[in-house]
């Protein structure tokens, strides 16, 4: 099972309202993308940004992308000591 393929998996159960959406992950900038084909699962995914921003799983930054609108740019949350 490659990367992507557990990521999606991952994502698919945990949030499954969220629709269609396109993945595209950058290892060297730690980044995974998200392009997504309607307004709604944009909306979607920008209400969990706080569910997403608190995630352990090796990505720095999430950036949710349509097409007409401006990104959405969720950064991994720093543990505070």
């Amino acid at each position: 099972m490659s990367y992507m393929h557990l990521i999606c998996q991952f994502w698919a159960h945990r949030f499954p309202c969220w629709g269609v959406c396109q993945l595209h992950f950058d290892p060297e900038q730690k980044t995974l993308y998200f392009y997504c084909q309607t307004p709604t699962g944009r909306t979607a995914i920008s209400k969990d940004a706080d569910a997403i921003a608190n995630l352990d799983i090796g990505i720095e930054q999430f950036v949710v992308v349509l097409q007409g609108y401006p990104d959405i740019v969720i950064q991994k949350r720093c543990p505070l000591i």
